[in-house]
Protein backbone atom coordinates (compact mmCIF):
# COMPACT_ATOMS: atom_id res chain seq x y z
CA UNK A 1 0.00 0.00 0.00
CA UNK A 2 1.36 3.42 -0.98
CA UNK A 3 0.41 6.54 0.97
CA UNK A 4 0.69 9.84 -0.87
CA UNK A 5 0.17 12.20 2.08
CA UNK A 6 3.70 13.60 1.74
CA UNK A 7 2.92 14.86 -1.75
CA UNK A 8 -0.22 16.58 -0.48
CA UNK A 9 1.72 18.17 2.36
CA UNK A 10 4.38 19.55 0.04
CA UNK A 11 1.83 20.84 -2.42
CA UNK A 12 -0.26 22.52 0.27
CA UNK A 13 2.69 24.05 2.13
CA UNK A 14 4.75 25.27 -0.78
CA UNK A 15 7.27 22.46 -0.44
CA UNK A 16 8.19 23.10 3.21
CA UNK A 17 5.86 20.74 5.04
CA UNK A 18 6.14 19.41 8.52
CA UNK A 19 5.57 15.87 7.29
CA UNK A 20 1.93 15.96 8.39
CA UNK A 21 -1.03 16.67 6.14
CA UNK A 22 -2.47 20.17 6.71
CA UNK A 23 -5.87 20.43 8.39
CA UNK A 24 -8.73 19.48 6.11
CA UNK A 25 -6.62 17.37 3.75
CA UNK A 26 -6.82 13.62 4.19
CA UNK A 27 -3.98 11.39 2.96
CA UNK A 28 -4.75 9.63 -0.32
CA UNK A 29 -4.26 5.87 -0.19
CA UNK A 30 -3.57 4.07 -3.46
CA UNK A 31 -4.12 0.32 -3.40
CA UNK A 32 -3.52 -2.04 -6.22
CA UNK A 33 -5.32 -5.38 -6.51
CA UNK A 34 -2.50 -7.91 -6.39
CA UNK A 35 -1.51 -10.14 -9.28
CA UNK A 36 -1.84 -13.14 -6.96
CA UNK A 37 -5.48 -12.21 -6.26
CA UNK A 38 -6.20 -11.83 -9.98
CA UNK A 39 -4.59 -15.21 -10.72
CA UNK A 40 -6.77 -17.00 -8.14
CA UNK A 41 -10.20 -15.48 -8.73
CA UNK A 42 -13.52 -16.69 -10.14
CA UNK A 43 -14.53 -15.14 -13.48
CA UNK A 44 -17.73 -15.48 -15.52
CA UNK A 45 -17.16 -16.12 -19.23
CA UNK A 46 -19.28 -14.28 -21.84
CA UNK A 47 -18.18 -15.54 -25.28
CA UNK A 48 -21.20 -17.21 -26.98
CA UNK A 49 -19.15 -20.07 -28.49
CA UNK A 50 -17.56 -20.83 -25.13
CA UNK A 51 -20.94 -20.71 -23.37
CA UNK A 52 -22.50 -23.02 -25.95
CA UNK A 53 -19.69 -25.56 -25.56
CA UNK A 54 -19.84 -25.38 -21.76
CA UNK A 55 -23.62 -25.88 -21.72
CA UNK A 56 -23.30 -28.89 -24.06
CA UNK A 57 -20.91 -30.43 -21.53
CA UNK A 58 -22.99 -29.63 -18.44
CA UNK A 59 -20.59 -26.92 -17.18
CA UNK A 60 -21.29 -23.48 -15.71
CA UNK A 61 -20.05 -20.18 -17.16
CA UNK A 62 -17.91 -19.44 -14.11
CA UNK A 63 -14.33 -20.59 -13.81
CA UNK A 64 -11.96 -20.29 -10.85
CA UNK A 65 -8.33 -19.74 -11.78
CA UNK A 66 -5.52 -21.28 -9.75
CA UNK A 67 -2.10 -19.72 -10.35
CA UNK A 68 -3.44 -17.96 -13.45
CA UNK A 69 -5.19 -20.79 -15.28
CA UNK A 70 -7.88 -23.44 -15.05
CA UNK A 71 -8.98 -26.48 -17.01
CA UNK A 72 -12.23 -25.85 -18.84
CA UNK A 73 -12.77 -28.74 -21.24
CA UNK A 74 -9.42 -30.59 -21.11
CA UNK A 75 -10.08 -32.86 -24.11
CA UNK A 76 -10.84 -29.88 -26.38
CA UNK A 77 -7.83 -27.90 -27.60
CA UNK A 78 -9.96 -24.91 -28.63
CA UNK A 79 -11.75 -24.65 -25.26
CA UNK A 80 -9.39 -26.64 -23.02
CA UNK A 81 -8.01 -23.98 -20.65
CA UNK A 82 -8.64 -20.46 -19.44
CA UNK A 83 -5.45 -18.48 -18.85
CA UNK A 84 -4.86 -15.02 -17.42
CA UNK A 85 -2.54 -13.14 -19.79
CA UNK A 86 0.46 -12.25 -17.63
CA UNK A 87 1.93 -8.76 -17.78
CA UNK A 88 -1.16 -7.31 -19.45
CA UNK A 89 -3.06 -6.07 -16.38
CA UNK A 90 -3.86 -2.35 -16.22
CA UNK A 91 -5.34 -0.33 -13.38
CA UNK A 92 -7.69 2.64 -13.12
CA UNK A 93 -11.11 3.61 -11.83
CA UNK A 94 -13.40 2.33 -14.60
CA UNK A 95 -16.49 1.78 -12.44
CA UNK A 96 -16.74 5.36 -11.19
CA UNK A 97 -16.60 4.50 -7.48
CA UNK A 98 -13.34 6.37 -6.83
CA UNK A 99 -11.35 3.15 -6.24
CA UNK A 100 -8.72 1.55 -8.43
CA UNK A 101 -10.01 -1.38 -10.53
CA UNK A 102 -7.97 -4.01 -12.38
CA UNK A 103 -8.60 -4.76 -16.05
CA UNK A 104 -7.32 -8.17 -17.16
CA UNK A 105 -7.49 -10.32 -20.27
CA UNK A 106 -8.36 -14.01 -20.15
CA UNK A 107 -7.58 -16.34 -23.03
CA UNK A 108 -9.78 -19.36 -23.66
CA UNK A 109 -8.12 -22.27 -25.45
CA UNK A 110 -4.63 -23.22 -26.46
CA UNK A 111 -4.84 -22.15 -30.10
CA UNK A 112 -3.44 -18.88 -31.40
CA UNK A 113 -5.23 -16.60 -31.66
CA UNK A 114 -7.37 -17.60 -28.71
CA UNK A 115 -10.79 -16.41 -27.65
CA UNK A 116 -10.22 -13.33 -25.49
CA UNK A 117 -12.33 -12.03 -22.62
CA UNK A 118 -11.73 -8.62 -21.04
CA UNK A 119 -12.54 -8.75 -17.31
CA UNK A 120 -12.89 -5.98 -14.74
CA UNK A 121 -12.03 -6.74 -11.13
CA UNK A 122 -13.11 -4.44 -8.30
CA UNK A 123 -12.43 -4.64 -4.59
CA UNK A 124 -14.86 -4.35 -1.72
CA UNK A 125 -14.54 -4.98 2.02
CA UNK A 126 -14.32 -8.74 1.37
CA UNK A 127 -11.51 -8.39 -1.19
CA UNK A 128 -11.20 -8.59 -4.99
CA UNK A 129 -14.23 -9.71 -7.00
CA UNK A 130 -15.07 -10.13 -10.67
CA UNK A 131 -17.25 -7.18 -11.72
CA UNK A 132 -17.90 -7.73 -15.46
CA UNK A 133 -16.54 -9.44 -18.58
CA UNK A 134 -16.64 -8.49 -22.24
CA UNK A 135 -16.18 -10.87 -25.16
CA UNK A 136 -13.41 -9.80 -27.54
CA UNK A 137 -13.81 -12.85 -29.81
CA UNK A 138 -11.00 -14.77 -31.43
CA UNK A 139 -8.18 -12.24 -31.44
CA UNK A 140 -4.67 -11.33 -30.37
CA UNK A 141 -4.22 -8.52 -27.86
CA UNK A 142 -2.14 -5.63 -29.21
CA UNK A 143 -2.52 -3.10 -26.39
CA UNK A 144 -4.63 -2.30 -23.34
CA UNK A 145 -4.85 0.88 -21.24
CA UNK A 146 -7.16 2.81 -18.92
CA UNK A 147 -7.44 6.56 -19.24
CA UNK A 148 -10.03 8.94 -17.73
CA UNK A 149 -12.24 6.04 -16.66
CA UNK A 150 -12.36 4.47 -20.13
CA UNK A 151 -10.79 1.20 -21.28
CA UNK A 152 -8.92 1.30 -24.59
CA UNK A 153 -8.20 -2.05 -26.27
CA UNK A 154 -6.46 -2.78 -29.56
CA UNK A 155 -6.80 -6.29 -30.95
CA UNK A 156 -5.93 -8.06 -34.19
CA UNK A 157 -8.72 -10.27 -35.53
CA UNK A 158 -8.75 -12.62 -38.49
CA UNK A 159 -11.82 -11.75 -40.57
CA UNK A 160 -13.10 -14.41 -42.99
CA UNK A 161 -12.10 -13.47 -46.54
CA UNK A 162 -9.31 -11.10 -45.47
CA UNK A 163 -5.72 -12.13 -46.28
CA UNK A 164 -4.36 -10.99 -42.88
CA UNK A 165 -5.51 -9.93 -39.44
CA UNK A 166 -7.50 -6.72 -39.13
CA UNK A 167 -6.62 -4.30 -36.33
CA UNK A 168 -9.62 -3.20 -34.28
CA UNK A 169 -9.68 -0.45 -31.65
CA UNK A 170 -12.31 -0.67 -28.90
CA UNK A 171 -13.25 1.87 -26.26
CA UNK A 172 -15.39 0.72 -23.32
CA UNK A 173 -17.21 2.99 -20.89
CA UNK A 174 -18.49 1.01 -17.92
CA UNK A 175 -21.61 2.38 -16.25
CA UNK A 176 -21.02 3.79 -12.77
CA UNK A 177 -21.42 1.09 -10.12
CA UNK A 178 -22.63 -1.46 -12.69
CA UNK A 179 -25.99 0.16 -13.42
CA UNK A 180 -27.02 0.69 -17.04
CA UNK A 181 -25.47 -0.52 -20.28
CA UNK A 182 -21.78 -0.51 -21.13
CA UNK A 183 -20.96 1.74 -24.07
CA UNK A 184 -18.57 0.12 -26.55
CA UNK A 185 -17.15 2.04 -29.51
CA UNK A 186 -15.40 0.06 -32.25
CA UNK A 187 -13.18 1.32 -35.08
CA UNK A 188 -11.12 -0.55 -37.67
Amino acid sequence: MLVLSGILTLAACGGRGSGRAPLGIEPVVVREISGASLANLTYTLTDPLVRERLMANGKTFSVTLRHGSAALLPADRRFGRVTLLQGRTVYGDVTGDGREDAVVVLRVGEETPGILELAIVTEDAKGPMHFASYDLGQAELQSLRVQNGKIFVNIAQQVPGDPGPRNTALTLEVPANGTGATKMTKSQ
